[in-house]
């Protein structure tokens, strides 16, 4: 969607990850609560860029927040599986 220059869905998408990321930290076990709750924060910060960038139309600038986000979803993801 933003590879080819859709910006018009890039909030409906990245809210639609953060509200998902935002209800982790009631479903993780205790001891991933703080990394969860991080993480969310984290994305919660990149939805809101994703949406400001993609409303302004800066491609470049929403293709950065989208890999950031990306990065950041990929964290979370690694931080949630070590033990």
């Amino acid at each position: 969607m933003v590879a080819q220059k859709d910006l018009g869905e890039a909030h409906d998408h990245a809210f639609a990850i953060r509200d998902l990321v935002k209800a982790l930290p009631a479903k993780v076990p205790a001891e991933d609560k703080e990394k969860a709750e991080t993480g969310a924060k984290e994305i919660t910060k990149l939805a809101a860029d994703i949406d400001k960038s993609a409303a302004a139309k800066a491609q470049k600038a929403t293709e950065a927040n989208v890999k950031k986000m990306d990065e950041a979803i990929a964290k979370l993801k690694t931080d949630l599986k070590a033990k």
